[in-house]
């Protein structure tokens, strides 16, 4: 949850954006999800952070959209955190590295 109204999460190989107030699925993202692990939300809400398969991608939570070209791991990428600032963001993968990006 990221805003008190809002629930992230996945399911079914997609994910889905849960409304607590209306109780439904407001948005289902699955063109492109596979084997998701990991899921952060930007301290500022305004980012969604996303390990899947060996890549990290970025959706801009406004849209849910993808933003850009993913950042591709040698390996299967597992987890991710987005930095207080939102400037930066570290993931793990299966290589037992932790990678960073940012500013």
């Amino acid at each position: 949850m990221f805003d008190g109204q809002t629930v992230v999460f996945v399911s079914c190989a997609c994910i889905s954006v849960w409304n607590t107030e209306t109780s439904q699925v407001d948005q289902f993202i699955s063109d492109w999800v596979m084997d998701v692990r990991g899921l952060c939300i930007s301290p500022n809400g305004k980012l969604l952070a996303v390990t899947c398969e060996s890549a990290v991608h970025l959706v801009a939570v406004e849209t849910w959209t993808r933003l850009g070209l993913p950042f591709h791991h040698p390996r299967s990428a597992f987890c991710i955190a987005l930095s207080p600032d939102n400037r930066s963001l570290a993931s793990g993968c299966a290589d037992n590295d932790i990678y960073t990006y940012g500013a």
